[in-house]
């Protein structure tokens, strides 16, 4: 079992809680592999869904950003190794430049070129050529240290090798000059370069489903296949000849830069939310007939909870004891407290002369 957490957690789930479990004696499923991270900040400031600071999930439904970019970018952003940040133009730097013009890129070129020269059907190809046989074995490279990395679980960087192995569909499309020049002179060169494409695609569909599950539905959903397991050596021979791919889809759009200023004024905090504690109004004790209020003291608004309950207390021995002197009587029938520790303590350290409560001193 694999658990990821916040490193706050990190005694309670590795101490306390498997303590607790092995003194039931039962036949727990006990910690395996613990992942945890450091802390991520908004654009300098700390999360605050209280004060308005940083983006949650129902600001993420009205920024119109899909939710793939933001799953992207905060895993490229994971706090791994120590404290990252979150800031709105690196977003969008994130989709523009590198979802948009390497991932998206690699697969809707060859899309659209399978859609519009072979009417989106595979043609025959080959995969013992010098050009297809040294894309064949840099993308296992690539995938061999996924595949450990993901062991691992070191999420960022499987996730940048999931970029690398689409880059390197690039290039190969790029160094091929996959055209219409490609397809009218050279045939069996374009329909290798193709069909290998595609089946890269239907391999970048996998390895990047653990991160981006719509995108690599809508891959699939493309390529007109059934979702697949990531392989340990990939072959480039999943998809074979005759097989009809769907109509292409643009799996990301280009976000306007203008946008990180808006959005970051929008959620770096609301002025007057949650900037201070709420102070309680004290309770008034109302002076007994015939007696005149002391015109030198003055009521002070505490500043903490805690004094409250102490001047609640010494309001009412201090009301008792104005009873028993102004109506001269042996017992007091409301409710008083004089087995209070804090009241004895106050007692001893007053002056005899003096009511109680001049004595106390204020409590910050």
């Amino acid at each position: 079992m694999y658990q990821f957490m916040g490193k706050d957690n990190v005694r309670f789930h590795t101490i306390i809680y498997p303590s607790s479990q092995f003194g039931t004696h039962d036949n727990w499923t006990m910690l395996h592999h613990l992942s945890t991270t450091e802390y991520l900040q908004y654009e300098g400031k700390k999360f605050s869904k209280s004060n308005g600071v940083g983006v949650f999930g129902d600001n993420v439904m009205e920024s119109g950003i899909p939710a793939e970019v933001y799953r992207f970018y905060l895993i490229d952003q994971r706090p791994e190794t120590g404290d990252t940040q979150f800031f709105w133009k690196d977003l969008i730097a994130a989709n523009n430049n590198i979802l948009l013009a390497n991932f998206g890129n690699f697969v809707n070129r060859v899309m659209k070129f399978v859609s519009s020269k072979y009417s989106s059907i595979i043609p025959e190809y080959s995969i013992l050529e010098e050009p297809e046989s040294v894309l064949i074995s840099n993308v296992n490279v690539q995938l061999k240290q996924y595949c450990e990395l993901l062991e691992e679980v070191k999420i960022r960087a499987a996730l940048k090798v999931v970029l690398e192995i689409s880059a390197l569909g690039n290039t190969y499309l790029q160094d091929n000059r996959i055209d219409n020049s490609l397809f009218t002179n050279q045939r069996s060169r374009c329909d290798n370069v193709v069909s290998i494409a595609i089946n890269l695609a239907y391999l970048l569909g996998s390895l990047v489903y653990p991160f981006m599950p719509t995108t690599a539905e809508t891959t699939w959903r493309q390529l007109n296949v059934w979702p697949r397991s990531i392989p340990d050596i990939w072959n480039a021979n999943d998809i074979l000849p005759g097989h009809s791919v769907s109509t292409p889809e643009y799996l990301f759009v280009r976000i306007d830069p203008a946008r990180a200023e808006e959005l970051s004024a929008k959620y770096n905090g609301q002025k007057g939310l949650a900037t201070a504690p709420i102070l309680l109004k004290p309770k008034l004790t109302k002076q007994p007939k015939g007696t005149a209020p002391n015109s030198e003291k003055k009521q002070e608004t505490p500043a903490k909870t805690e004094k409250n309950s102490v001047d609640s207390l010494l309001e009412m021995h201090t009301t008792t004891e104005k009873k028993k002197e102004n109506h001269k009587i042996e017992k007091v029938t409301e409710f008083s407290v004089p087995d209070s520790p804090i009241i004895e303590t106050l007692k001893k350290e007053a002056k005899p002369e003096e009511p109680i409560l001049e004595g106390i001193p204020a409590i910050e």
